[in-house]
């Protein structure tokens, strides 16, 4: 497929793959078997662009690709349950489907794990938090929180990726110069017109010397991966605690992780970490 997008479930049974175009296809694959168990033709009139899917798997979100004759972009939300259910018996149509705001294209999309009705969706210069009000409802609504140089007093880079922060109320956006953008709820601080839950850009950390192409969460760190080839492990405060040197691999476009019970994989590489002095180990 051209311009293919994957999402793997967390407990790896399930992988759901889609291409942009106008014949584009969305197929759910069994991941175990690597068998297809459901094909979906033309999900979205331009394809698909991006997939992700909820911690359960139960829920799913596309990001089409922009309609070149509409200049339209879209999220849908797709209830997955009938499908788990009885693979392969039902015609899967999405629960609800949004134009997204024209002016920025938006190319990643993730789930809240600790809040799946929530989900973040990024394009290179905006970043918007989007809200189902209940599973199979048709209602989404959404914020975009501004964002301005002068609030931070540096340029901020191009946005790359975004994750959730689990165990906390903060999301992140990777960034081109190597950044990050720390987005927390407002709190006290809500202006007129948001709520006290809406997000807001709380500060820009450098964690990188180039782009993060890589933003994932696993065993309660924040992993990056870059274009410096670096892959960095940090707490949810993003204090680096460990770190993949090495690897001499060239830059990192992806980070994976074996699953509980498979034999740990050798690599020629060597991990640090930080002991209570800071220093790595």
């Amino acid at each position: 497929m051209a311009d293919e997008t994957q999402a793997l479930a967390k407990d790896r049974s399930l992988l759901v793959s889609a291409d942009a175009g106008k014949n584009s296809l969305l197929v759910f694959w069994d991941a175990a078997i690597g068998q297809p168990v459901h094909t979906r033709q033309r999900p979205h009139a331009a394809g698909v662009t991006a997939i992700a899917l909820s911690p359960d798997a139960s829920q799913m979100a596309t990001l089409s690709a922009v309609d070149s004759s509409s200049g339209v972009q879209e999220l849908s939300l797709w209830d997955l349950r009938p499908l788990t259910a009885s693979p392969g018996s039902s015609s899967l149509q999405p629960s609800a489907t949004t134009p997204i705001p024209a002016g920025d294209v938006q190319s990643r999309v993730c789930y809240n794990p600790g809040d799946p009705s929530e989900l973040l969706t990024n394009g290179k210069r905006r970043a918007y938090f989007w809200r189902s009000q209940l599973p199979g409802s048709s209602l989404i609504s959404y914020y975009s929180p501004p964002l301005r140089a002068g609030d931070f007093h540096q340029e901020v880079g191009d946005f790359l990726a975004s994750v959730f922060v689990p165990g906390t109320t903060q999301a992140l956006t990777s960034t081109a110069d190597g950044d990050v953008v720390v987005w927390d709820e407002q709190g006290m601080s809500a202006q007129m017109g948001t709520r006290a839950s809406d997000r807001r850009a709380l500060k820009v950390l450098r964690l990188h010397g180039a782009a993060i192409h890589h933003l994932s969460c696993i065993g309660g760190c924040v992993v990056t991966g870059a274009a410096d080839g670096l892959v960095r492990f940090f707490d949810s405060m993003l204090r680096m605690c460990a770190w993949f040197e090495e690897l001499d691999a060239g830059p990192v476009g992806c980070v994976s992780f074996a699953t509980k019970g498979q034999q740990r994989p050798q690599a020629a590489m060597q991990m640090h970490r930080c002991d209570g002095s800071g220093k790595g180990s």
